[in-house]
């Protein structure tokens, strides 16, 4: 069980590490085009 753990944390911090420059980069785009109008 420790191990199957350790695996889906692991498995959620490289999820994290993608989504969130992915989510920043995106939101700072949106934000661009808005002061742009």
């Amino acid at each position: 069980m420790a191990i199957l753990n350790e695996g889906m944390n692991n498995f959620l911090k490289k999820i994290l590490w993608l989504w969130l420059p992915f989510y920043a980069f995106n939101k700072l785009l949106r934000d661009f085009i808005k002061s742009k109008k």
